[in-house]
């Protein structure tokens, strides 16, 4: 009698049901990682408008108003895209004044763009006395206390 020959491997079944598997696994674990992405890159222009606050308090601090300093010149916030540093579409948010400086006010915006220009949580806010905003659709509980 001649020895029976047996053949390895998966059948067509057994590698469908694991495709099936990994799409589902794929399905759930990619819209929670981009979404964690965009809560990281949120949090960075978060951190940026924080730091750009204080430099205008310490900015006040020496000059005893927000808007010029003591020789006139006007005030320049030094950081000025999220993340910092970054160019072109590499930027995820543009930082500025949302409104005109005067000597004992200001509002800082960073705007959403690129990458995050349809971010739900919109434009971030941020004033003097150190009322926060967000313009979109999250609100204030979802976009900058998480």
């Amino acid at each position: 009698m001649l020895p029976r020959k047996t053949e390895k491997g998966f059948t067509l079944i057994e590698v469908m049901i694991v495709v099936v598997i990994l799409a589902l696994i794929g399905a759930v674990a990619v819209p929670s990682y981009l979404d964690n992405v965009r809560k990281g890159r949120r949090n960075d222009a978060k951190a940026k408008l924080t730091e750009n606050v204080q430099f205008l308090e310490a900015f006040l601090a020496i000059n005893e108003k927000y808007d010029v300093d003591k020789g006139g010149t006007a005030v320049a916030l030094p950081i000025l895209v999220s993340p910092a540093g970054a160019t072109g579409g590499n930027v995820d948010y543009n930082i500025s004044f949302a409104i005109p400086t005067t000597p004992t006010t200001y509002r800082i915006q960073a705007v959403p763009v690129n990458k995050m220009a349809g971010d739900a949580c919109g434009t971030l806010t941020i004033d003097n006395a150190g009322a926060r905003t967000a313009s979109g659709a999250l609100g204030m509980a979802n976009c900058w206390y998480k």
